[in-house]
């Protein structure tokens, strides 16, 4: 489906692939239309898909892009490979989630690879990658789980690369037996790169954990977020079993910045 602005439900993929020079998911590349109609996905499988992306757009196994309130994705497994090969946000569930929406008892396992040698400015904000959602603007998370491996470069985490607006809420969500590994994309350092969240502005992260091993070639890195700017946000009971390897500067088990 190019744009999905109703709903998908009861339904599993075996074995799909998908390649696009645009917005890429195997379920659609849009989710919600015209502002006003949000996508509905509930009760969907996705084994062994597959997405490459080969243009400066943004991909997922479920969805590429939403900008549209109120997108609600529950209970959801996928499993399979994405190759993020152009600048672009990219995630297990979706790439890019520019309304806040709500992710629901979403679980992902596979390997997530951006491609190195891309031409990115030193501050770019367009290559984030997650376990489940590579950009966020204030969406809810909620028994969300990630495995795997994540090839990354500035704002990486295994739930969530980047949550740009106040408001997020990220609980009960865990990532276990998981490689992330974030180097420099063009002028963008590996940087900013968490367990959980790469970067986080005024959100909630609750009761939740990560084990495995994080390895960054910038600084901003934590077992659970790489950098959390607080506002009226807050860091409680959550867990990290983390080996973390990087060359630079503010790392700590729990945050690094």
């Amino acid at each position: 489906v190019g744009v999905l602005s109703g709903r998908v439900a009861n339904v599993t993929f075996e074995n799909p692939d998908v390649t696009a020079s645009k917005h890429a998911g195997i379920i659609c590349a849009y989710a919600g239309s015209n502002g006003t109609n949000p996508a509905i996905v509930e009760n969907v499988n996705i084994i062994n898909g597959k997405v490459t992306q080969n243009s400066g757009n943004h991909s997922g196994l479920i969805f590429g892009h939403s900008n549209v309130n109120g997108c609600e994705f529950t209970n959801i497994t996928v499993s399979g490979t994405i190759a993020q090969n152009a600048i672009g946000d990219s995630g297990f569930i979706g790439g890019a989630q520019n309304k806040a929406a709500t992710f629901t008892n979403c679980h992902a396992t596979g390997t997530l690879t951006l491609k190195s040698g891309l031409s990115a400015d030193a501050t770019a904000t367009n290559i984030c990658t997650g376990g489940i959602q590579g950009f966020d603007a204030g969406s809810a998370y909620d028994g969300c789980s990630f495995s795997g491996t994540i090839n990354g470069g500035r704002l990486c985490g295994g739930i969530v690369g980047y949550n740009q607006v106040a408001g997020v809420n990220i609980s009960d969500c865990h990532v276990s037996n998981a490689t992330i590994k974030s180097v420099a994309i063009g002028s963008a350092p590996g940087e900013k790169v968490g367990g959980v969240v790469g970067l986080v502005t005024g959100g909630n992260v609750s009761e939740c954990s990560f084990e495995g091993n994080i390895t960054a070639s910038g600084r901003e890195v934590g077992g659970i977020a790489g950098q959390f700017i607080g506002g009226k946000g807050q860091i409680e009971k959550c867990d990290s079993y983390a080996n973390i390897s990087t060359s630079s500067g503010y790392v700590g088990g729990i945050v690094g910045r």
